[in-house]
């Protein structure tokens, strides 16, 4: 069995991490003690993929939760899920980061070192360990600049594929004052470090929450709900089986052209459990539509240029393969995509549909709208670096440091617009659906 280990770092990663357990295990037939109730062999075929099976038959999730501040703070954790979570492994430090970045850097002779005794304990007892994805937004303090600390760790221990699953922060969002600095201070090491970033917009997650789902004030719950169904949807293909599979490697392996653009996006179809009723009606025809239209993406962007450099569509349920390659066919025709894959739009079919749908379907995408959100960020940060705001929080960081990491997001966000602006493909079209 090829396992993945998965890292929950801070809270707002611990909280994703928790929805995300909750939507899967649901899916396994697990309850919120570890015991199995399900009623198809298939849920248990490819569970110990994300869980361990640890005594009495219980199935717990294979995962180390991580805060600068005390891990087990009751605001992190969903009522239901504390007995099933209290069982693994648990790093936490002795305060907070006060959200700043070098505070979450400088715990790492303390958290990380910690943090990587358990990761490599875990290790050891697993057959074959496939990927390592970590789960933390780049936002907060623990969240950029620990996981800085660890992917760099993790780097020098580790030849896995390591993924992480990246919330990108908006003041539509949060008020942190300091965020545009935590988030371009983590890009470097999200850019040497990690194979595979896939990234989630919060002012996207905002807007799909009082959009589509009409939900007046949208909190951390609705937007982790969105989040997480995505997440679900994207890994179901390494969780069950299917009429055509994939195992994460290979999903991700035809997403990423060049090895430093390597940041994912997403889009989801239907959007909540509310609106399963919706997919008895949707078709592959129907979900691919949804999936490409721009009010599904977990990534927020303005303008018509942005571009698919090659996408994944990921579909579940009892869906015709017919009618999935003349969906996935009519999308290669019509996404404006920028030379580099001819096909650019890769399919898996997975039979089992999340709790309550029919079908659904989950786009991962790598697509130049990433840099709208990176470049929003350096854009705030320029701001306060011009005039030196807020840095006397940030000990033990120099003015050089600040201006490599502006340096190197630039960098990336121009490699982006670089192949946006190049020729559109031969015989394609150039319309967004």
């Amino acid at each position: 069995m090829r396992e993945i280990l998965t890292v929950q770092v801070g809270g707002a990663g611990i909280r994703l991490g928790n929805q995300f357990w909750d939507y899967i295990r649901t899916e396994h037939g697990v309850d919120h003690l570890g015991v199995y109730h399900g009623n198809s062999h298939l849920q248990l075929q490819y569970i110990d993929v994300y869980f361990s099976d640890i005594e009495m038959k219980r199935h717990v999730p294979r995962a180390i939760l991580v805060d600068s501040g005390n891990v087990t703070d009751s605001t992190k954790y969903n009522r239901w899920q504390l007995p099933m979570l209290i069982t693994l492994p648990h790093v936490s430090g002795s305060a907070g980061t006060g959200n700043v970045f070098s505070h979450g850097l400088l715990h790492r002779s303390k958290v990380v070192d910690n943090l990587m005794e358990n990761f490599r304990r875990v290790s050891e007892t697993l057959e074959s360990l496939q990927a390592v994805q970590v789960i933390h937004a780049i936002g907060g303090g623990t969240g950029s600049g620990l996981v800085s600390a660890f992917l760099r760790e993790l780097r020098d221990d580790n030849t896995r594929l390591v993924t992480t699953w990246t919330v990108l922060p908006s003041p539509v969002v949060s008020d942190k004052v300091v965020e545009p600095y935590n988030a371009v201070l983590s890009v470097p090491a999200l850019i040497d470090s990690a194979d595979v970033v896939c990234a989630i917009d919060n002012e996207a997650l905002a807007r799909i929450g009082s959009g589509k789902l009409r939900t007046a004030h949208p909190n951390y719950d609705v937007m982790n709900s969105v989040a997480a169904l995505a997440m679900s949807g994207t890994t179901a293909c390494v969780r069950f089986p299917g009429q055509q599979n994939s195992d994460w490697r290979g999903v991700t392996a035809n997403l990423v052209p060049f090895p430093r653009l390597h940041f994912l996006t997403l889009s989801q179809a239907p959007l909540a459990r509310n609106f399963a009723e919706q997919s008895r009606n949707l078709g592959p025809q129907g979900l691919m539509q949804e999936l490409v239209s721009r009010e599904n993406f977990l990534m927020h962007w303005d303008d018509k240029q942005a571009r698919y450099l090659a996408c994944a569509a990921l579909f579940r349920g009892r869906l015709s393969m017919a009618q999935v390659d003349a969906a996935v066919a009519k999308a290669n025709g019509r996404i404006a995509s920028s030379g580099l894959v001819p096909d650019a739009v890769m399919r898996s079919v997975c039979d089992i549909p999340p709790p309550g749908f029919t079908a659904s379907g989950t786009l991962v995408a790598n697509h130049t709208a990433v840099a709208r959100a990176l470049a929003r960020s350096v854009d705030k940060f320029r701001k306060m670096f011009k005039k030196r705001a807020f840095m006397h929080w940030y000990e033990g960081l120099t003015e050089a440091d600040f201006a490599e990491a502006e340096k190197r997001t630039v960098d990336l966000v121009a490699e982006y617009i670089q192949l946006e602006r190049q020729p559109k493909q031969a015989g394609g079209v150039d319309e967004q659906w």
